[in-house]
């Protein structure tokens, strides 16, 4: 679906954040990029967001799909409802889709939130309006870098599960940036390992999803990724 390849890009002052970087995504994976910081997974999804352009190197879509990014922070806006906020795309595009509105909140258990303020949202339902308001636009990629990283660890859980959910549902194609190997292993078909602006190695953790989350999380396969992970970024450092 994706193909990168030979990327790379800088800031003045000689600074190489993405150093002639490949990498192919297919259709419906979940791929995380895992890495040091300033190793590159933010930049990489601002170019392939075309929110920076690269200084070298081409990014190829099959077909052009409808992209949604998703940062860390959840960015509402907090003079408007929730309902407002999820229907941000639509304002964007001169039509709001309040069916798509409406499955988004469904999909994401904000059906009954809509009225509120983010201010009145514990920091579990602000980051489920944001991934609601990326779901608005009915994409069928989602960039999200780092969504979860501010959340306790039972909040994590519970947003990697509605990940999972909606991947399922939607046939979404998600690229995810994380700094936590556990959440990748447990996310993702195929994890990228970064160094220096390149990829220096690949892991595919192969989770029996037929299994409910404890005993995926509890398997040998998951055990092995992670060890896997770790091994590969312990390479060279």
């Amino acid at each position: 679906m994706l193909q990168v390849r030979d990327l790379s890009f800088g800031y003045g002052g000689g600074v190489t954040v993405l150093d002639a970087l490949s990498m192919d995504i297919a259709e419906g994976d979940v791929v995380s990029l895992l890495g040091p910081s300033g190793c590159g997974k933010s930049t990489i999804l601002r170019v392939i967001a075309e929110l920076l352009e690269a200084d070298e190197g081409d990014v190829t879509w099959q077909n052009i799909p409808e992209l949604a990014f998703v940062f860390q922070d959840p960015a509402l806006m907090p003079w408007a409802t929730v309902d407002e906020n999820v229907q941000l795309p639509g304002r964007l595009k001169g039509k709001i889709d309040k069916k798509a509105v409406q499955d988004a909140m469904a999909a994401v258990g904000l059906s009954d939130m809509g009225h509120r303020f983010p201010a009145q949202l514990s920091g579990g339902q602000r980051m489920r309006a944001s991934v609601a308001r990326a779901l608005a636009a009915n994409p069928k990629v989602l960039l999200m870098d780092e969504p979860f990283a501010a959340l306790d660890e039972i909040l994590r859980f519970q947003m990697n599960e509605l990940l999972l959910d909606l991947k399922k549902q939607r046939g979404l194609s998600i690229l995810f940036v994380t700094h936590s190997l556990y959440e990748a292993a447990y996310l993702s078909d195929r994890v990228l390992v970064m160094d220096r602006g390149q990829i220096k190695g690949e892991v595919k953790p192969d989770l029996d999803r037929g299994t409910n989350a404890q005993d995926q999380r509890a398997s040998g396969a998951f055990t092995s990724a992670v060890a896997a992970i770790a091994a590969l970024m312990a390479e060279g450092s």
